[in-house]
């Protein structure tokens, strides 16, 4: 877990966060590899400025290694949320999410799940936002 938090009254917050996660080695047969993350910014209060960004990377391990014949591959799987939120009353806010997942090379199974968002709620708000989330 991995996160940035500024609140209050005339704040002026500049926020990046990037989480990178790798599985294991050589997984092996039937091995497994995961990875679980969360990563997040969090700009709260009135009359603040934020400018924020999250970058979040799973990559599964290497799931069977090297193909023999009695060698099938392993299991892989990456969970992740990525998110901005800026709450409040009269902020400005400039939010960027990336997200990006690979399954393991020579994996039997592969398993990506992602949540990406960014998040401006309140009143008198002005936010600019871009979300791009990427699964292969």
């Amino acid at each position: 877990v991995i996160s940035n938090t500024a609140a209050g009254i005339q704040n002026k917050a500049q926020q990046q966060v990037m989480g990178v996660q790798a599985g294991g080695g050589l997984a092996g047969p039937f091995g497994t590899a995961s990875n679980l993350g969360n990563v997040s910014n969090l700009a709260a209060g009135v009359g603040n400025k934020a400018k924020q960004q999250v970058v979040g990377v799973q990559a599964g391990g290497m799931g069977g290694g090297v193909k023999t014949p009695f060698a099938l591959g392993g299991f892989n799987s990456n969970a992740g949320t990525v998110s901005n939120s800026a709450v409040g009353i009269g902020n400005t806010a400039q939010q960027q999410v990336k997200a990006m997942q690979f399954g393991a090379p020579g994996a039997l199974f592969n398993q990506n799940l992602g949540t990406v968002s960014n998040l401006s709620a309140g009143i008198g708000n002005k936010a600019q936002q871009q979300v791009i989330g990427i699964q292969k």
